[in-house]
């Protein structure tokens, strides 16, 4: 995950590859978010916060490669969604409301199929 991570930010334009990293970061930002939230149903809280680190990793690098200058609005929009994910996550981690990583798991599908669209309009 670590070459995907490195290689999404060293894209400065969305391209069709671009996509793809994206595509897949947002598909591991949900597989680890799934496993906290299944980890945490199950008392498994040692793995629920391996699990839960390791989606906000995702997230935060996912902020972190925003090109704000040459993204625009889009750009600023995602900044703002992606810092809500991580408050949320971190409340749920703090109240242990569910609900919370549950609207960031669903929040991150929606943005994955925005993505997946855009790429294939793109091809």
């Amino acid at each position: 995950m670590k070459a995907a991570l490195s290689a999404y930010k060293e894209t400065s334009v969305l391209t069709v590859d671009s996509l793809s990293l994206v595509v897949m970061l947002y598909e591991e930002g949900i597989r680890y978010l799934k496993e906290a939230l299944e980890a945490y149903e199950k008392k498994e809280y040692e793995k629920k916060a391996e699990r839960l680190i390791y989606g906000m990793e995702v997230i935060s690098e996912l902020l972190a490669s925003l090109d704000l200058e040459r993204g625009g609005e889009i750009a600023k929009n995602l900044r703002d969604i992606y810092t809500f994910m991580l408050r949320e996550l971190l409340l749920f981690d703090a109240e242990e409301k569910p609900e919370r990583i549950k609207s960031v798991i669903e929040m991150l599908q929606q943005l994955k199929e925005a993505f997946e669209e855009v790429k294939e309009r793109g091809s």
